[in-house]
């Protein structure tokens, strides 16, 4: 499995070695796989970054992202928190509980973006790695009952 990580990316994830790590200017997101960057998108927070997607000038960013996403057949949001941590308020924003909460259940029925909350930045690529193998074994599975139909009707 090959890994692209974006170029703009600030702390990226230490995947295992099971791994190939390369960096490469994706359109959008933060980690997709390589030959598949128009069909598998992982965006990563942390819990600040996403707070600050969610109100004024970050937002209106956030949402075009969204909109992005919302063309991928895979895509996942993955936030460095725990649901806990957002439910308690602990945090340094003044956006209401209710709010981020909200929020990421738009992001999920509006988009179809899933949202992890992995509750750190190690659990985040344990996550993304799973993810991504998840992915790969969806699409060979869907590509050997293309080949099985294929020989079928030759």
């Amino acid at each position: 499995m090959i890994i692209v990580t974006d170029t703009r990316e600030q702390q990226p994830l230490q995947f295992s070695d099971q791994c190939k790590v390369i960096t490469g200017t994706l359109t959008t997101a933060d980690y997709s796989l390589r030959g598949l960057e128009t069909l598998v998108a992982v965006e990563r927070k942390s819990l600040s970054d996403f707070l600050g997607c969610l109100a004024g000038e970050g937002r209106q960013r956030f949402k075009r992202e969204l909109h992005r996403l919302k063309s991928y057949r895979y895509k996942l949001l993955v936030v460095e928190t725990d649901l806990q941590t957002i439910l308690d308020g602990n945090y340094r924003s003044k956006i209401h509980v209710n709010a981020v909460i909200g929020s990421m259940m738009s992001f999920t029925s509006r988009y179809g973006l899933p949202v992890i909350l992995a509750g750190c930045h190690d659990n985040a690529a344990v996550i993304v790695e799973s993810y991504f193998r998840n992915v790969l074994k969806q699409l060979s599975e869907f590509n050997q009952t293309i080949q099985s139909n294929l020989q079928e009707n030759s």
